[in-house]
């Protein structure tokens, strides 16, 4: 394992999430300063999240083919760039595609920099599993730095929410130089040849199982992305909660999921991948459905006020 490459790569994951943890924290700002009803912010969402999806495979079937570096820095550069773009902006479609450069940017960057932080971790899952935590710690910082930057400055300042790329590209830029200069040899991920000699001698691909993880992975990616694209909405508009309480939310809901996947390497080094996977459906189901408690408990206090 070389912890120091894994170290990096973790510290560019967690600038990339930031910007796709800007997202739903801006909605709340979006919402209360341009009167974007549910339907436009959901459209904002599918911007970011659905656009990001569907282009993810074709970076990922890039970085199959020929290992591509400079995907990881640019993916993250521009993210930045699409988010700095959506406060200035002054309608909504301007505001849509801001956000899904930013998506796209996201999307770019994940397969190559996941390559990269599997041949720098080995065969260890805990290892891919700090990397992965570095995505949930950005997302988990980027409510705060929303309520900070654009709290003070309103949407005109979210230009200022790029510095984190721009001073992690220049990072990536000095640090080639600097690990050859103390003669370290960064871990290059395996690629698939191309040609019909290499499809022979691959392992055959198991389609089957494959449908069962996407299921699993759609199953869990649906409510998650729901709950973080519209928590922060559900509390200032719903429960009259003020951005910054909402913003402690969603970094909770966020920072909880960082735990959650240092754990659940943990657990899948010990007891086998489908382990954790099992026990965060457990956990999950009863906690989703708990969430609109807060709602049902103020309809009825109100039912109450209104009756007496």
């Amino acid at each position: 394992m070389k912890k120091g490459q894994l170290g990096f790569l973790t510290s560019t994951h967690v600038v990339n999430d930031l910007y796709q943890g800007f997202v739903p924290a801006l909605l709340p700002y979006l919402a209360s300063e341009r009167h974007y009803s549910y339907a436009a912010t959901t459209g904002i969402t599918l911007a970011a999240t659905g656009l990001s999806s569907v282009v993810q495979p074709v970076f990922g079937a890039i970085a199959d083919r020929r290992y591509r570096g400079w995907l990881i820095p640019a993916g993250f550069v521009v993210a930045a760039v699409g988010i700095a773009l959506s406060g200035p902006a002054d309608n909504y479609v301007l505001t849509w595609l801001a956000i899904a450069l930013s998506g796209i940017g996201v999307a770019a960057y994940h397969p190559p920099a996941t390559n990269a932080a599997r041949a720098a971790g080995g065969s260890s899952q805990q290892a891919m599993s700090w990397f992965s935590v570095g995505g949930t710690v950005g997302g988990s910082l980027a409510p705060p730095l929303v309520t900070l930057v654009v709290g003070a400055t309103g949407l005109s300042g979210t230009w200022l929410l790029a510095t984190p790329a721009l001073v992690m590209a220049v990072l990536w830029a000095l640090s080639g130089p600097w690990m050859r200069a103390r003669g370290h040899t960064p871990a290059r991920p395996v690629v698939r040849p191309a040609g019909e000699a290499a499809v022979r001698s691959a392992h055959r691909d198991d389609w089957r199982a494959f449908g069962r993880l996407a299921a699993a992975t759609v199953c869990w990616s649906v409510p998650y992305v729901t709950t973080t694209s519209f928590l922060s909405l559900y509390i200032t508009r719903d429960l009259d909660g003020s951005k910054v309480f909402a913003a402690v939310v969603l970094t909770t809901f966020t920072a909880a999921g960082a735990v959650g996947t240092v754990a659940g390497g943990w657990i899948a080094d010990r007891w086998g991948r489908m382990v954790p996977v099992r026990i965060g459906y457990v956990l999950a189901l009863p906690a989703l459905g708990g969430s609109s408690w807060p709602r049902t408990r103020w309809s009825r206090r109100s039912a109450r006020w209104r009756s007496a």
